[in-house]
């Protein structure tokens, strides 16, 4: 409603890091010159949603990182509030969730960054007109606007057990940040910038799509899903198809034979996978056991 709150637990004397608040200034601007709300809500699918909110918050962190340099510098500002003894607590993260939402503040600020190196403020207006398709045009600002992701389409060979959810449209994407995220979290890549977001396995992705499944037991139903990815060449897909497997051994899975991999019922994915590359395409099958697979994506 055209304000911006500061919520604080002391009334009289409220405080604010200047960061933040040019932070959050810059997202009230967009939503005056623009409509924030509806361009964050408009994506269909996980990537592209990462992909919209890398211009959002790519943008207010880059100008935010502009302020922050000018600071004692150009500028005389405010001190910066000093950190207080609250929080969250503490608990574990999930590192390869933590990596994916950070996806628009760290690589959508790289992004915006290199825009603004080549075309100025007003190149960085014109990204809100034309958004980056996909997360790997964020990664990779030279594929931004031309290398638009394929269009990946999973045919549904399942049996009468398992159904397709009820949702338009029916696929999710996943898209390379995602990727990029997985294979780190679960010690299939290793980096030194986390926040590359780059790696050998994660990029030639040219576009992928993921069906869930379920059993229609509403209680204590199970799940499964069938994610079809496509790469730029065979080399590609190869190398994604051998980081898969990897991520699979790093959870102890056997080998069942027929590109088919059981991870343990004691690991917290413990199930059935169907690994199959054909060309530039690899098909990940999930199920709960071996004899689901097959009724959730017949092999052909």
């Amino acid at each position: 409603d055209d304000r911006i709150r500061i919520i604080t637990d002391s009334p009289d004397s409220p405080t604010i890091d200047n960061s933040t608040l040019v932070h959050e200034l810059t997202h009230a601007l967009q939503d005056q010159t623009g409509d924030l709300g509806e361009q964050i809500s408009s994506s269909e699918t996980q990537d592209a949603g990462l992909a919209t909110d890398g211009v959002v918050e790519g943008e207010a962190n880059f100008v935010e990182s502009v302020y922050t340099d000018r600071c004692g510098d150009v500028w005389s500002c405010l001190p910066r509030p000093e950190s207080g003894s609250g929080g969250s607590g503490g608990g574990s993260v999930n590192r390869g969730l933590l990596l994916t939402i950070l996806t628009p503040y760290t690589a959508g600020q790289a992004f915006v960054e290199s825009v603004y190196d080549d075309r100025g403020w007003t190149g960085v207006s014109d990204l809100h007109e034309d958004e980056p398709a996909s997360t790997e045009q964020v990664i990779h600002p030279d594929r931004y606007p031309d290398e638009r992701p394929v269009n990946v389409t999973v045919t549904d060979r399942s049996s009468g057990e398992w159904d397709r959810y009820d949702h338009d449209p029916v696929a999710d994407t996943v898209g390379e940040a995602s990727i990029y995220a997985m294979f780190l979290d679960n010690g299939v890549i290793s980096t030194e910038d986390v926040y590359s977001y780059e790696s050998d396995p994660s990029e030639g992705w040219a576009g992928d799509a993921l069906v869930p499944y379920t059993d229609g037991n509403e209680t204590d139903g199970e799940g499964a899903y069938v994610w079809q990815t496509r790469w730029d060449t065979t080399e590609d897909a190869r190398e994604f198809r051998r980081a898969y497997r990897d991520l699979l051994r790093e959870h102890d899975a056997r080998s069942e034979g027929s590109n088919v991999y059981v991870v343990p019922e004691d690991d917290p994915y413990g199930d059935a996978f169907r690994v199959v590359r054909d060309g530039r395409t690899v098909r990940v099958v999930n199920a709960p056991t071996v004899a689901d697979l097959d009724a959730v994506h017949d092999a052909g």
